[in-house]
């Protein structure tokens, strides 16, 4: 089991930028003008999908350039050991030329470093964490053994000038890197906005929603207000963000898992984040929902597992809520399962929001359940199809 503190969330949030609204694409024209060049270069290709080895042990690493929010290109994405399969969230350092840092954690000896050159589709170098230190060559996955991506991108920008000649900003931008065959865009799209299967015509929506609604909140915050009051407004709490983002974190022969994420400031101390994944099985050519890996008949049983997952990692006697165990994180007194999922060689992982299960500062949280825990609950015939 694994925290995934906020960090990494918010982190991925701020490094995301979006391109220019002038830039923006439909769904086809986008596709058009991202295929890929024979061989990858860090300058003109935005998905990169790499296999090789650190030291002896077989790896797949994926990211995506991006832009941050002064248009200065920049790279995040995950890898995975394929001995687990469990994605590992990684960010770009630094890069100069054909040099490439990237990086997972913070400062601390859990960090970890992937630095080297990329170059020609292969990028090679040392891998460190802490005092070790490997070297790391990966190149790129042959087509036929992932999904091909293309970045789709949509922005709005409302200024809102007041009476008092104090001016205010609200910027909503989506940015998605989704499968490049329409028909698993639209299935993506319909699974997340049942009422929508293209990304143009939602996010053109959603922006115009965005737009109306924040005129109309801060004009109706500030017409009541005296000029006295209109003085000493701030506007930093008004100046709101919504963003949102999906990815591929797993991206192979037998499974693409999407994350979808968000992030959205209103005002107040702090924004608020979010998640959803989502899984496509390659071989039986659907998304998976929970109900087609276990048995939810049996809810309350497979609910019961999970609690004694969790008990077991904090030492948490049987007979005690959660929330009443002696220097306890939690905030609710018993586990639910949770229908945000995604799979491994380790087991299912079942993801929890900010808020769900623990307090803010503890982000994330995930409970990962061996598939042998789960074994009499799993639907016949599911096995789990691993990589090699």
């Amino acid at each position: 089991m694994k925290n995934l503190f906020t960090f990494s969330i918010v982190l991925f949030l701020f490094l995301t930028g979006c391109a220019k609204e002038k830039k923006q694409l439909n769904g086809e024209e986008k596709q058009n003008s991202n295929k890929e060049s024979a061989q990858a270069d860090l300058q003109d290709q935005k998905y990169f999908n790499l296999e090789g080895k650190i030291d002896n042990l077989p790896i797949s690493m994926s990211f995506m350039s991006t832009e941050d929010y002064n248009g200065i290109s920049t790279f995040n994405g995950h890898y995975y050991y394929h001995s687990q399969e469990i994605p590992i969230f990684i960010y770009l350092d630094e890069k100069e030329g054909n040099n490439l840092t990237m990086v997972h954690g913070g400062d601390d000896n859990s960090s970890e470093r992937f630095k080297g050159t990329f170059e020609k589709g292969v990028y090679k170098g040392i891998w460190t964490k802490g005092t070790k230190s490997l070297p790391f060559e990966l190149k790129e996955t042959p087509k036929a053994n992932y999904t091909e991506m293309v970045y789709l991108t949509n922005k709005k920008v409302v200024p809102v000038k007041l009476k008092s000649g104090v001016e205010v900003e609200g910027i909503s931008t989506y940015n998605w890197y989704v499968p490049q065959d329409l028909k698993l865009q639209k299935e993506l799209v319909k699974m997340v906005y049942p009422t929508y299967t293209d990304f143009q015509t939602y996010t053109q929506d959603a922006l115009n929603e965005f737009e109306q609604e924040y005129k109309e909140e801060i004009n109706d915050y500030v017409k009541n207000l005296t000029e006295e009051e209109l003085k000493d407004f701030s506007p930093m709490t008004w100046n709101h963000t919504y963003n949102e983002y999906f990815e591929p974190l797993i991206n192979n022969s037998n499974y693409l898992v999407m994350r979808q994420s968000g992030y959205q400031y209103t005002g107040g101390a702090h924004g608020i984040s979010y998640q959803n994944h989502l899984t496509y099985d390659k071989r039986k050519k659907k998304w998976l929902a929970l109900f087609d890996i276990l048995d939810l008949d049996q809810r309350e049983k497979i609910t019961q597992v999970l609690d004694q997952v969790v008990r077991k990692e904090y030492n948490i006697p049987q007979e005690i809520d959660l929330n009443k165990s002696e220097n306890s994180i939690f905030i609710v007194d018993k586990i639910y399962l949770s229908d945000d999922f995604t799979l491994s060689k380790k087991g299912i992982t079942f993801h929890y929001g900010l808020y769900d299960l623990t307090p803010y500062v503890y982000g994330y949280f995930d409970i990962l359940v061996p598939y042998e825990d789960l074994k009499p609950y799993l639907q016949k015939g599911f096995t789990y199809q691993a990589f090699d």
